[in-house]
C-alpha cells in the first residue's frame, strides 16, 4: 500500500480493504453452522498501532446473534490467515467481532419518538 500524507485517510483506506477482505473470506467460508445465517460485517475498527480491529457483526436472525459473534471469535485466526496471505501489510491485526448494535439503537430511538408522540 502506498503511503497517504494524510493519516485518517491511510487509516480509513486500510479499515476499507480488511473490510472487504473479511467479506469475502465470509462468503468462501464452507461451514455449516454460518452458511445460512445470513452474516455480514458491517464496521471495522483498527486499533491506533493496527495490532487489533474490532469487526463489527449483524446478522438477520438477531435472536442468534450472541452466538454467531462467538463462534467467528473461536474461529478468528482463519480470518487472520487469509487476510495475511492477501494483504501486503507489515502487520496483520488479531480479530475480536462483536455485535453490532446500530439496528437495536435505531428500534428503541423509534420506539421513544412513538412513545412521545402518543402522548400528543
Amino acid at each position: 500500500m502506498r503511503k497517504s500524507s494524510n493519516p485518517k485517510f491511510a487509516k480509513a483506506k486500510k479499515e476499507a480493504i480488511i473490510l472487504k477482505y473479511l467479506n469475502d473470506q465470509l462468503m468462501k467460508l464452507n461451514d455449516s453452522y454460518i452458511d445460512g445465517a445470513k452474516i455480514s460485517f458491517t464496521d471495522l475498527k483498527l486499533s491506533v498501532d493496527n495490532s487489533y480491529c474490532d469487526v463489527y457483526v449483524d446478522t438477520w436472525d438477531r435472536s442468534l446473534i450472541d452466538d454467531y459473534v462467538d463462534y467467528l471469535n473461536k474461529h478468528a485466526g482463519t480470518f487472520r490467515t487469509y487476510l495475511a496471505k492477501n494483504m501486503s501489510a507489515y502487520k496483520v491485526p488479531h480479530i475480536r467481532f462483536k455485535i453490532d448494535a446500530v439496528v437495536d439503537n435505531v428500534i428503541k430511538i423509534n420506539n421513544i419518538f412513538n412513545e412521545i408522540n402518543k402522548k400528543k
